[in-house]
C-alpha cells in the first residue's frame, strides 16, 4: 500500500508538473519577447494572441508603453539635432 501511494504521488507529481508547464509557456514566451527588446529596438513589440484574455491585456498594454517609450526616444533625438 505505501509503495502504491509513492507511486502515485509520483504520477500526480509529474501530471502537475506537465501541466502547470502547458499553463505558464505564454508567460514565458512574453518574458522572452520582452527581454529581447532594448534601447536599440525600440520597434518591436509583444505577439498578442488573444486581447480579451488577461495575457492579451498584458501584452497589449506592455505594448503600448513601449510606444510611448519609443515615441520618448524619438523626441529626445530630435532635441539634440
Amino acid at each position: 500500500m505505501i509503495f502504491s501511494g509513492l507511486i502515485s504521488l509520483a504520477v500526480l507529481a509529474l501530471i502537475g508538473y506537465m501541466m502547470s508547464r502547458t499553463v505558464l509557456s505564454p508567460v514565458t514566451n512574453i518574458v522572452k519577447q520582452v527581454e529581447q527588446i532594448t534601447a536599440s529596438n525600440l520597434d518591436a513589440r509583444v505577439p498578442v494572441t488573444d486581447r480579451h484574455d488577461e495575457l492579451g491585456e498584458l501584452a497589449t498594454t506592455f505594448n503600448n508603453t513601449l510606444d510611448r517609450l519609443e515615441n520618448s526616444f524619438d523626441a529626445q533625438k530630435n532635441v539634440r539635432k
